[in-house]
């Protein structure tokens, strides 16, 4: 049943990275800041694979504690900045439709003749749009760090770390799959 859970669990891993990668569609937004926040995006899923893995190992090594005294604290600072994130991810939604509503009559400057106010909007979206896509990762990111925290608040993730896993294997893994 162990191995029914693991690749039950992988699957919503890989679900979860396809909803939590999404490309912004935006034809402002530059392709290259997307690939590499979405390079980052990946080897942030990696990493939450690999210690979802290592919680399943230490599950079936029965590695066991108690739960922390101050568990219920950090959980509640932690969806306290998530209820944070999820404000400001508002507003800036917000400001997103205030800037795209809010038309300025293009004048042509004497100098140039080009259309500076529609130029400095784009720009403006552009900022705007990174900066919202920079806000639904870290909500996505606060919400795994929590889910994970739940579920491993009784397992003791230290045991099987230090005294099964060879450290080599876990850098070559690292290495291999680009993960910090």
């Amino acid at each position: 049943s162990g191995a029914k859970t693991a690749s039950s669990s992988s699957n919503k891993i890989g679900e979860s990275r396809s909803k939590g990668s999404k490309k912004n569609t935006s034809s402002t937004t530059t392709t290259s800041s997307i690939g590499s926040q979405e390079a980052a995006a990946d080897r942030k899923l990696l990493r939450q694979y690999y210690d979802f893995c290592h919680k399943e190992v230490a599950v079936l090594c029965n590695h066991l504690r108690t739960t922390p005294k101050s568990f219920d604290k950090s959980v509640s600072r932690l969806k306290e900045r998530l209820k944070s994130q999820k404000w400001w991810l508002q507003m800036l939604e917000i400001e997103r439709n205030e800037a795209l509503c809010h038309e300025t009559t293009p004048r042509a400057t004497r100098r140039n003749r080009k259309n500076e106010p529609a130029v400095k909007k784009a720009r403006r979206l552009e900022t705007i749009d990174m900066a919202i896509l920079k806000q639904r990762n870290a909500i996505y990111t606060l919400e795994r760090q929590i889910d994970f925290r739940k579920q491993s608040k009784e397992i003791a993730l230290g045991t099987s770390r230090t005294n099964y896993i060879d450290p080599r294997i876990t850098v070559a893994w690292g290495k291999r799959n680009d993960v910090p």
